[in-house]
């Protein structure tokens, strides 16, 4: 009876396990909405004070977006490299919205500082306002691009966290695309088209700065319940989808594409659809809307709602994708 009676407990281990795991999986993607919530909420609220640097929103949003999706770059790859080393994970993730906080609080003090030095570049600089303007966007591009590096850590590190096995790649990390993305589109919408004008620019940042720092809070809480065995993932298992994928599926074929053509077209991807953003948000500006306070935040609500809806039914669709070079 005694035997009978640890099977069933040992039995039923692995199920209560597997039930905890999930709720903690959804733990990490409502995170991830409000990240994503959050981190548009500040680029639309930076887009609205360096216009006061620039004196034109035009180059206030293009320094946003250069500083945004290069630190998102840099950030990707750098939090990659870290998720294959380290093993608390989510905790990492936890501690990296909170210094983006603490980033995000400071930015407003930093901008002072900046306006106290464009009259003096402006003095120095009296007959080169390219220069000027140059030496004014790498100094705005410098304050953002920590923060915008930081955010661009958080998807690798969570993809370890969801991601057990190579089986449901695809799927977990459409996932959390997707809520994030469309985090991402809602607070852009609910910033620019209803917090900055009812709350104002301090009162919209100290609610984004709460926000980040509950969601690093309850990461380092849901940190707590990831069982030993489930922080640490094996390399190998990330490294052979792929491969294995193109052997099952185009080895038959022999069909051969280099890591470079691979790279070369998410450069050119990335490069277009950023130049159409500045261009509608420019076009829309100045032929239709003229009201640039609703252009920017519309515009890219519905970037990141396209974003989000492709990773969506990315998720949905990888399983029955057996051809990943033909379908890209």
């Amino acid at each position: 009876m005694k035997a009978s009676g640890a099977g069933i407990l040992s039995n039923k281990a692995p199920f209560t396990s597997h039930i905890r795991l999930s709720w903690v999986r959804i733990g990490v993607y409502v995170c991830f909405f409000f990240s994503g919530a959050t981190s548009l909420i500040f680029e639309v609220l930076w887009s609205r004070q360096f216009v006061t640097v620039f004196g034109n929103s035009s180059y206030a949003v293009s320094v946003v977006l250069c500083a945004y999706m290069a630190g998102l770059g840099l950030g990707g790859l750098f939090g990659g490299k870290m998720a294959d080393r380290i093993t608390h994970r989510m905790g990492v993730f936890g501690a990296v919205e909170i210094v983006i906080a603490g980033w995000a609080l400071a930015i407003p003090l930093l901008l002072n500082k900046l306006r106290v030095l464009v009259p003096i570049l402006t003095a120095l600089l009296p007959e080169s306002l390219l220069l000027s303007t140059f030496t004014r966007f790498g100094l705005s591009f410098a304050i953002l691009v920590l923060p915008c590096f930081l955010m661009g850590m958080t998807l690798p590190l969570l993809v370890r966290v969801v991601t057990k096995s190579d089986r449901f790649i695809g799927t977990r990390v459409g996932a959390l695309y997707w809520w994030n993305t469309i985090g991402a589109a809602s607070g852009c919408l609910v910033a620019g088209l209803w917090m900055l004008h009812t709350l104002g620019l301090h009162l919209t940042n100290l609610f984004a700065v709460g926000v980040n720092i509950l969601v690093g809070l309850a990461a380092l809480g849901l940190s707590r319940l990831l069982p030993s065995a489930s922080r640490q993932v094996p390399v190998e298992e990330f490294q052979s989808k792929l491969t294995s994928q193109v052997t099952e599926s185009e080895s038959r074929e022999q069909i051969y594409v280099p890591s470079l053509l691979f790279l070369t077209i998410s450069f050119v991807n990335g490069l277009a659809g950023l130049s159409c953003e500045v261009l509608w948000f420019r076009y829309l500006s100045f032929l239709i809307l003229k009201r640039d306070a609703y252009v920017f935040p519309t515009v890219l609500s519905i970037y990141l709602l396209g974003l989000g809806l492709g990773g969506f039914i990315y998720s949905l669709m990888t399983r029955k994708i057996h051809f990943l070079i033909r379908t890209l």
